[in-house]
């Protein structure tokens, strides 16, 4: 009998006792204007901040970020809060830094998609005009361009070209809408062939970094796309209207 008295005494200490304490959200003011309006909100949970809150000098929310381990893991602006229009959404790595960074029209079609490295270099851009693909950028480990594609409003491939420095380098195609080669010129770190008489020579695209690994990277680019489709394809699911 007295084993079992022990044994629910020890239940009852572990479920009272044991129990972790009631954390509340709180809010707390970090930063005013001039006026005294506030610049910026934090939101805690406890004694952990778990959100930071943006506001013009209107009282407006211009944007929300949300904070793991006091670094910012998502980070959403906007034109007009109270109706979701988002301008800019960026996602992090665990590190904090930049990952992925979406930049929307008013009407909410995305305009630009920035990848970067975890060194915050770029890795690749993505350019929409009018809600079309418009263009893409690939860029090396070292955050150096390598190599742009553009298309037709149609979608079809319209100019593909390989970058050394900064400078054209290689060859540089123009396609026809059916896909059929239009144009195909050579360049020599920004020399057109035929300038000075320059010949492109065999052997030229040894000399652009990871120039073997663009199709990786391509792929790359592919798995990143469709990774963050339902962000595109539901935008108004930020960190703050969820």
């Amino acid at each position: 009998m007295r084993n079992i008295i022990l044994f629910l005494f020890i239940v009852y200490s572990t479920l009272v006792f044991g129990q972790e304490p009631h954390t509340e959200i709180r809010n707390e003011i970090y930063e005013t204007y001039e006026d005294g309006s506030i610049k910026e909100e934090r939101i805690y949970n406890g004694k952990q901040w778990i959100k930071s809150i943006e506001y013009d000098e209107k009282g407006q929310i211009k944007a929300v970020s949300r904070i793991d381990n006091e670094i910012s893991q998502e980070y959403v602006r906007y034109y007009n809060y109270n109706a979701n229009q988002v301008e800019q959404h960026v996602l992090a790595y665990s590190n904090g830094k930049p990952d992925i960074n979406i930049f929307y029209d008013q009407k909410g079609i995305p305009t630009m998609i920035f990848f970067l490295n975890k060194e915050e270099g770029r890795r690749f851009e993505v350019f929409y005009k009018r809600g079309k693909l418009n263009v893409i950028n690939f860029f090396n480990n070292f955050g150096k361009l390598i190599k742009k594609m553009s298309f037709y409003s149609t979608g079809e491939l319209e100019n593909v070209g390989y970058f050394l420095q900064g400078k054209p380098h290689g060859v540089l195609k123009k396609f026809l809408k059916d896909g059929s080669l239009l144009e195909e010129k050579f360049y020599s770190r920004g020399l057109l062939e035929g300038q000075g008489n320059l010949k492109i020579y065999d052997g030229w695209e040894e000399e652009i970094a990871e120039f073997d690994s663009i199709p990786f990277l391509q792929k790359e680019l592919r798995k990143k796309l469709e990774k963050i489709t339902p962000i595109l394809m539901n935008s108004s699911k930020t960190v703050e209207h969820e």
